[in-house]
């Protein structure tokens, strides 16, 4: 059920966008929230009930359940907080000791774990970084923190506070897991008007009101929306599909400021790009700057690039450690305010970064202008939404030559002219010469996205394997695997090379990483390589067969034969497969699987061709999808083409073994 655009309560007539719109200067401290489940407070005692329960009827299996959620945004005084009680009911959801934290940058957070006997033992580590989500190529990290002690049986609390500067409220009513009640609520100042638009069941609609409750929190004498919902089922993920906050049950209130969605977005739009200009006008300190990175010589494009291999120099806060205020004082290092303060300490946000490009490109006469854009990880823009809130990072459309050239100078290691995967293609604002205008960032082609795998071989006459395998990734692939990398520790990185590299075997084989090299390097590819020594081909008196394919499934996407969701890949991509083997003397190839040519309209192909030389057997397989979005009309078709890919990397070769060839050398 789509719920209309829905406006309530008066209109406040001044112009108060800018409330909203000048997020990157947070203003400074704010008042304390206060309710039952406020940092500092008594926590809700667990039922005799929810300390004993082993399953849940209404979740047959399920590994775990939110006994309850909550989560309050309080605009009046910029701040949200969460709480979250998950019960263990099975070992596989012990993985849920382990709790995603909302954002870092949290004013207080506490959490425990309570055993079935009602023993507490509580937290006392810190967040850090960790894979919450492995693709295709990519590794996503948040802060999370894992409780101690849980076992099957336990519960596991946490409840955060963050600073929130911007209003309105974002509420996704589904989570991974089965929820037996979830509460939300919004304080907002009562001069101000709530619209409301999302996804949710029929007859689903907040309560508004005065001193209300909002769920197990005690009621505040001030005005709320609040919403409360039982026995939710868990969103049910789906490979390839668009962000979780859009496809699953979601609400969003925001304050409209219009009587029309052109008006709001004209309004908006003018506000944001002012208090932009404004913020970005070059100082002193930055003129300066701009004079040292660049030459009276230089043309557009090298002043443009000077700058911006300068900014990504800089310490990203966004990817690396965030550092303490003891830490930031052992360093001399003082609060990041203006953006002369970015410069002399050479770091900043991801945000902070690309204004700073801005600024520092104005001040060398170059035409830069910004772009507030949707991260594709979490939202999909829509203008029937009137709100800023979707759109999350700031990006830069620079003016060269007469064409516009997109950078993401706040995307880690994202090379000039390129966009990080998650700003490609993707809508939002743009300031322009004669104003703003909504527009799509640029599709990034599959030539660049590109990963090629190089086995080099030599079989010994029982079969088996030795040899060397290299990895090359190149542009969005590339990136990604940079910002990934930069968030943890280098023997992780490297084990999780070596584990995907193992996970792409056809069988059981000795992987031993032997080099990374790019990682670090803001244009070069990422280059792994690997040796492998293990068993490949069986061995019969008179042949070996052995896969045609010497990595596991070239790709074993798209298996479900249907959806419920229109597919949504994160970039379009190459893959090539190159696979050398060297023959043992007096065995040659007696049937090599048939070339193969598999077209998917426009949208993709997968060729294989298979050859002998001499006694060198190569195996060249290569798959582009050049379409990152399919609708689940068209999810047939590409089930269809990827299940014809599976079956031609299943393919087998055989190989004559003469008489005289032993089986062992």
């Amino acid at each position: 059920m789509l719920l209309p655009c829905v406006t309530i309560g008066p209109r406040n007539k001044e112009s108060a966008v800018r409330r909203l719109l000048l997020y990157f200067v947070f203003l400074s401290a704010v008042a304390s929230a206060h309710s039952a489940l406020a940092l500092g407070d008594d926590w809700p005692k667990p039922s005799p009930q929810e300390l004993s329960m082993t399953s849940e009827p209404k979740a047959p299996g399920a590994s775990a359940i939110y006994l309850y959620r909550e989560e309050i945004s309080d605009n009046v005084n910029r701040q949200y907080s969460e709480y979250v009680r998950i019960k263990i009911l099975t070992d596989a959801g012990l993985s849920f000791a382990t709790l995603e934290i909302p954002s870092s940058n949290f004013e207080k957070l506490e959490a425990r774990t309570v055993q079935p006997d009602g023993t507490i033992v509580p937290f006392t580590g810190k967040p850090f970084k960790k894979l919450v989500k492995k693709g295709r190529g990519f590794s996503t990290y948040r802060s999370v923190i894992t409780l101690p002690e849980v076992r099957v049986g336990s519960i596991v609390e946490f409840r955060v506070r963050v600073v929130d500067p911007e209003g309105g409220a974002s509420w996704v009513l589904q989570g991974p897991l089965f929820i037996r009640k979830e509460a939300f609520g919004i304080y907002y100042d009562p001069g101000w008007s709530i619209a409301l638009t999302g996804v949710v069941p029929s007859g689903v609609k907040p309560v508004q009101g005065v001193n209300v409750q909002i769920g197990e929190s005690p009621p505040q004498n001030r005005v709320s929306y609040s919403l409360v919902l039982t026995d939710v089922p868990a969103f049910e993920e789906e490979e390839a599909q668009p962000p979780q906050e859009w496809a699953s049950w979601h609400l969003d209130l925001y304050y409209p400021y219009a009587k029309t969605k052109e008006e709001y977005w004209k309004t908006a739009d003018k506000e944001w790009s002012d208090a932009v200009d404004k913020f970005v006008k070059p100082d002193s300190t930055i003129r300066n700057a701009a004079a040292s990175l660049v030459s009276p010589g230089d043309t557009d494009r090298q002043k443009a690039q000077k700058i911006y291999n300068a900014i990504m120099a800089m310490d990203n806060l966004s990817y690396t450690h965030a550092r303490t205020a003891r830490e930031d004082k052992a360093l001399h290092l003082k609060n990041l305010v203006t953006l002369a303060d970015n410069w002399k300490q050479k770091r900043g946000g991801d945000d902070y970064l690309a204004f700073l490009y801005i600024s520092l490109a104005r001040a060398a006469g170059l035409h830069a202008y910004a772009m507030r854009v949707a991260d594709r990880r979490y939202h999909i823009f829509t203008d029937n939404l009137w709100t800023m809130r979707q759109l999350d990072d700031v990006i830069v459309v620079l003016s060269l030559d007469g064409k516009d050239v997109y950078l993401d100078p706040g995307a880690l290691y994202t090379p000039f002219g390129q966009l990080a995967w998650f700003h490609s293609p993707a809508t939002g604002i743009r300031q322009t010469p004669a104003g703003t205008s909504v527009v799509s960032t640029p599709y990034s082609d599959d030539a660049v996205n590109r990963r090629i795998r190089t086995a080099d071989l030599r079989m010994a006459p029982d079969g088996s394997v030795t040899g060397s395998v290299r990895f090359e990734f190149y542009g969005q692939w590339a990136t990604d695997l940079k910002q990934a990398a930069a968030e943890v520790d280098n023997p992780e990185v490297e084990k999780a090379f070596e584990d995907h590299m193992r996970d792409l075997m056809p069988v059981d084989a000795k992987v031993t990483l032997a080099k990374i090299t790019g990682l670090k390097d803001l244009e070069s590819p990422v280059v792994v390589t690997y040796s492998v020594d293990g068993p490949f081909a069986t061995r019969s008196s008179k042949h070996m067969v052995m896969p045609a394919a010497f990595f596991r499934h070239f790709d074993d996407n798209f298996e479900p034969s249907a959806r419920t969701q229109p597919v949504l890949m994160h970039f379009a991509y190459q893959e090539t497969d190159n696979v050398n083997i060297e023959l043992p003397p007096g065995v040659t190839a007696e049937a090599l699987p048939k070339d193969v040519s598999l077209p998917l309209k426009r949208y993709a192909l997968f060729l294989s061709k298979n050859s002998q030389t001499g006694n060198l057997l190569k195996f060249t397989r290569t798959l582009a999808v050049g379409s990152i979005f399919y609708t689940k009309d068209e999810y047939p078709e590409l089930h269809q083409f990827f299940g014809s890919v599976r079956a031609a990397n299943v393919e087998q070769a055989v190989l004559k073994v003469e008489k005289q060839v032993a089986a062992t050398n």
